[in-house]
């Protein structure tokens, strides 16, 4: 489909690995607790209402667990 359709994918990364290595040692050390990142937490047959609530930008970081 994507080649019959002439779909155009783009990707971004919006952090370089010196940002990973400082976020890692930060959770390491006690500084940032991790928890306190992830906002809410939907089941997996929730998904889309998951994604519907981070869209509207009321969420830090929502997970989805199956």
């Amino acid at each position: 489909m994507i080649v019959r359709k002439h779909v155009q994918l783009l990707g971004s990364w919006g952090s370089t690995a010196v940002d990973l290595k400082q976020a890692i040692e930060l959770i390491a050390s006690g500084t940032v607790d991790r928890r306190t990142l992830v906002s809410h937490e939907f089941v997996l047959d929730k998904a889309d209402e998951a994604f519907a609530f981070q869209e509207k930008g009321q969420a830090i970081k929502v997970v989805v667990k199956p």
